[in-house]
């Protein structure tokens, strides 16, 4: 038998990743038996409710249970006092824990060069309609200045699945961006969405000043993974040259939050809403019981996890969408404020910072934010180089240092419909107006770290007393 080091010792187990989604699936089946089974379905759900411990979240049956109340295909009419408990309770705990106070996150795309083959998702290897476009270091800087002069408290650095940028420019990109930042907003901090990374090159963006990691698992349904994710990294994984590898995708992207943890990066996980086809509460389950393994595995230094909520939208080359050949059982519109409620509900108070972002219409997002969410994004263009004005041909042509089309037939209406998913833009301006007539505050996300700080060190005076 081989040698385990300790350091392997203390991982989370492959057993754990492998059996998740099964997992999961036991457990909502039995939660759906007790929920279908159950005459005072309202005494049931307040009963749950109340089970909750504020230092572990739900159990996770219970969560199983307000998983029940998702709208299945059409079904939820005669649940909508059900789920108004579920959402007033999460309200209740939210208003207790972050009063009005919400931050804010912008994304700047860097590259939508891709080199995975996700069937649901516009930047896919094999869609042709869509314009590729990598912007160059003086846009990147241009676009920076801009949005840092909103004030944002989160910078996230999105290149799709391309390896040569992520080999060749990552380290100085991150570099580059946070130095800039302590310019302007010194608490200022900097993600990456990318293909799944190795510890090693975690813990180096670490000593260049990442703060964040944000990587969706889309689904933890190996089947379905493997269905909709066809080739690329994010269907193999990666070595650590930067090439793809010959690995099981699925578990490699979910082990990776844990990898960036340990290099002390705080992480983002969460599922695409819609996109499970038949078991969308084990889905949701799931990247509960995935977060709260890692709270528990890591309590000493696991940093609040950023539960992402992306939806299923169309994509903007209508013709190369492919959701018409996919079937899904629940209503991402309606049923947003409830998932965000049941990521909200069922992880610890202050380590689950719930994101409504703006794939949904923005009276849903903020609705959203008001019982579940303290993160959120605003002013949001994900095509790289959206963010910059294009009233002449120069301006095209300098702001993009590669480009699948000749520059010189770039449009400005091409550059914007380069996104990957539809989202619902507004300027900043509009954002902060509609938050502030919702009664929300902005504030900074360090504030928010404090707090856990200072809860954390009240619980171990507290354990060893």
């Amino acid at each position: 038998m081989p040698n385990i080091s300790q350091d392997e010792k203390s991982r989370i187990s492959d057993e754990f990743y492998q059996s998740l989604f099964t997992h999961a699936l036991h457990l909502v089946t039995e939660a759906r038996n007790e929920f279908r089974g159950c005459k005072d379905k309202a005494g049931l759900i307040s009963s749950v409710l109340r089970s909750r411990q504020p230092d572990a979240g739900l159990e996770p049956v219970a969560t199983g249970v307000l998983l029940q109340l998702l709208d299945r295909e059409g079904e939820a009419e005669g649940n909508d006092d059900l789920r108004a408990l579920v959402l007033g309770e999460a309200r209740r705990v939210r208003g207790d824990l972050y009063g009005n106070d919400v931050a804010m996150m912008v994304p700047i795309e860097i590259s939508s060069y891709c080199a995975s083959n996700c069937t649901f998702c516009g930047w896919r290897s094999d869609n042709k309609d869509m314009v590729r476009l990598k912007i160059s270091e003086k846009a990147l800087n241009e676009q920076l200045q801009y949005l840092a002069g909103y004030n944002f408290s989160h910078f996230e650095l999105v290149a799709g699945d391309d390896l040569v940028f992520i080999k060749n420019e990552l380290t100085d990109v991150v570099r580059s961006v946070k130095a800039q930042l302590k310019e302007r907003n010194p608490e200022a901090r900097v993600s990456i969405c990318l293909t799944p990374l190795h510890e090693i090159h975690y813990q180096t963006l670490k000593a260049e000043g990442l703060d964040t990691v944000l990587t969706w698992q889309e689904t933890y349904n190996p089947e379905l993974y493997k269905k909709l994710i066809t080739s690329g990294p994010k269907a193999h994984g990666m070595t650590h040259d930067f090439k793809v590898a010959r690995e099981d995708g699925c578990t490699v992207r979910m082990k990776s939050h844990e990898l960036a943890v340990r290099a002390n990066l705080q992480v983002g996980l969460g599922v695409m809403v819609g996109l499970e086809e038949d078991h969308p509460d084990a889905d949701i389950l799931a990247a509960i019981l995935h977060g709260a393994k890692l709270i528990e595995h890591y309590p000493d230094t696991m940093q609040p996890i950023i539960i992402g909520m992306p939806t299923w939208n169309p994509i903007t080359t209508a013709r190369t969408d492919n959701a018409k050949f996919h079937r899904t059982r629940i209503n991402p519109e309606r049923d947003f404020e409830l998932v965000a409620a049941i990521y909200f509900l069922g992880l610890p108070n202050r380590y689950a910072w719930v994101f409504p972002n703006c794939r949904v219409s923005k009276a849903t997002q903020i609705n959203a934010i008001k019982t579940a969410g303290c993160f959120t994004s605003g002013m949001v263009r994900v095509g790289p180089g959206a963010y910059l004005d294009y009233s002449n041909k120069e301006d095209a042509s300098k702001c993009f240092s590669k480009c699948s089309e000749p520059l010189d037939t770039l449009t400005k209406e091409r550059i914007l419909n380069g996104e990957q998913f539809t989202h619902h833009f507004d300027t900043q301006e509009n954002y902060v107006m509609r938050f502030k007539e919702a009664g929300l505050n902005v504030v900074l996300e360090t504030k928010y770290l404090s707090e856990l700080a200072a809860t954390r060190e009240k619980r171990l005076k507290k354990k060893a007393a």
